[in-house]
Formats: structure tokens, sequence, C-alpha cells
């Protein structure tokens, strides 16, 4: 009972990182949402992940946004373990779909 409770934690811990971030992207990247393949988006490779598929690798686009913490990655959903990859992941993609929803409905 007490993990499940910590993993719901966690997740939230997650998804309140991965929106910090993606706020962070809209103010330097406009559009960014429309840049990264979902198919292909993996938080946990360095060279599939959304700072990668932005700026071309993490390091880059840590570098681009401003490494200012050692916590700084992970405060903004941009780095995670093998255990939080696929919630961090799911939390991207809701973020990312979210983004793309208005200009879908706009022409519908």
């Amino acid at each position: 009972m007490s993990q499940s409770l910590y993993e719901a934690a966690r997740a939230v811990e997650i998804r309140k990182n991965v929106a910090r971030g993606a706020e962070m992207l809209d103010r330097f990247y406009p559009d960014w949402h429309k840049h990264v393949d979902l198919d292909t988006l993996d938080m946990f490779d360095t060279r599939r992940c959304v700072l990668a598929q932005l700026y071309g690798t993490f390091r880059m686009g840590m570098n681009e946004l401003g490494d200012f913490t050692p916590d700084w990655p992970q405060r903004h959903g941009f780095d995670c373990t093998m255990t939080t990859e696929p919630i961090t992941r799911e939390c991207w993609v809701d973020e990312i779909n979210e983004r793309c929803l208005p200009g879908q409905t706009e022409d519908e």
C-alpha cells in the first residue's frame, strides 16, 4: 500500500516537473511541441529525449536553457531514471498533445 502511495505521489511530482519544463520551452522555443517525434521519444535516452530532439543533444539543450543546478533537469522534467521514464514520457506526451489540440480544433 505504501509503495503505491509513494508511486502516486511521485507521479504527481513528475507531472508538475514536466509542466514546468514545458512552460519553459513555451517561452524559449515557441512551437517546440511540433518538433518532438512521439514515436521515438525516450526520456531515458539522451539522444531521443525532448531536449535532444529540439537542440541536437540533451547537453546542448541544457546549455541553451541554462543548466543552473544539479537538480534543475529533474525539476523541469528533462531528466529521469529507468523506473520513472514511462511516467515522465507519458507526461511529456500529454503536454505535447494539449498544445496540439487548440490548432486542431480551430479547423473543425
